[in-house]
């Protein structure tokens, strides 16, 4: 278990029953957030659109706060598969107001997760977001293009330059002809600087796709 899933264990184990986002008590309901707070995120402003430097644009459902971070935070730390209809009702939501954004694309690739953190959590929380946008789309998606030869520390709190230096080498792409000739969206939960989604992007140059952009549901503000 990571620390970050050991601290939220305790956090279960001592402030049971609390939404995560506003504090309030919430029974049990299985939700990291109360209803009201989901209500509120769902009800929120949609849209949040990234401009990275030789790539298309990020798009992100909504801001990264309140139930829709609690959620994320489940999904990425406890493996809560309980937010995942909320997740998908905001990603449909999403792509029914702004269709434009994944207009034209080929394939859907998630960011790749290390294999021993993907053997510790047993699951890759931009590889499940990246299959949903594929079954709201019909788009094909493929989780063996992009690979992760290097773990990584948490890109989390770091500042630019260490964000790009930490992510030097770290991704590959052994089956990038694949996407030659194909616009192509890359897929995770949260953007901040875009270098992640940049870096994977760097790993697929030599396929020459037509195009590069990516989606997360959130953006960190």
């Amino acid at each position: 278990m990571t620390i970050a899933g050991l601290i939220y264990r305790l956090v279960d184990i001592f402030i049971p029953g609390t939404c995560s986002s506003c504090g309030a008590e919430k029974a049990n309901y299985p939700m990291p957030a109360c209803p009201a707070c989901l209500e509120k995120a769902l009800a929120g402003k949609r849209a949040e659109k990234t401009r990275i430097s030789g790539l298309g644009a990020v798009w992100s459902c909504c801001a990264y706060t309140g139930g829709v971070m609690a959620c994320l935070k489940d999904l990425k730390y406890r493996g809560n598969r309980s937010v995942l209809p909320f997740l998908e009702a905001m990603v449909k939501t999403f792509i029914k107001e702004h269709p434009y954004a994944l207009e034209g694309i080929q394939i859907i690739l998630p960011v790749p997760a290390y294999p021993s953190r993907l053997r510790q959590r047993g699951y890759n929380q931009a590889d499940i977001i990246a299959r949903m946008v594929s079954d709201i789309t019909n788009i094909p998606y493929s989780g063996n293009i992009l690979l992760k030869v290097r773990d990584t520390e948490a890109q989390a709190g770091l500042r630019l330059h260490k964000r790009l230096n930490n992510l030097n080498g770290v991704f590959s792409a052994p089956a990038a002809d694949r996407v030659s000739g194909k616009k192509v969206l890359i897929v995770d939960d949260i953007v901040t600087s875009g270098s992640t989604i940049k870096a994977c992007a760097r790993s697929l140059e030599k396929a020459s796709p037509a195009g590069v952009s990516g989606f997360t549901v959130a953006k960190t503000l």
